[in-house]
């Protein structure tokens, strides 16, 4: 049961922490609690037996379940966060060149 606290905190603090703005950030969210939802359904005497009365049987079938859209969904918030990551570079080399110009003016 001590994993089970710590998996959801660790579900937790992710949802509250402040990442990139946009897509970024709701990828990562629903990664987030999708791998939340695959540990919490890869344990025998997990809250959802208890609380839904799933056996562990079905809540194999769901771990599967969550774990392959929790892949794809962290894919996607990887891709996001490194064409953003891009796109700052390129905002950065473009202001780096408008300086170097007006410095060459002046």
């Amino acid at each position: 049961m001590y994993y089970g606290a710590v998996f959801i905190g660790m579900g937790l603090s992710h949802l509250t922490a402040a990442h990139a703005e946009g897509r970024v950030k709701e990828t990562g969210n629903l990664a987030g609690i999708l791998l939340l939802l695959v540990f919490v359904t890869a344990t025998r005497n997990s809250p959802l037996t208890f609380l839904l009365g799933l056996p562990y049987e079905r809540q194999i079938w769901w771990h599967k379940f969550f774990g392959t859209i929790a892949a794809f969904s962290t894919t996607v918030h990887v891709s996001e966060l490194q064409n953003k990551s891009s796109e700052k570079q390129e905002r950065e080399r473009k202001r780096e060149k408008r300086e170097e110009r007006e410095r060459e003016k002046i």
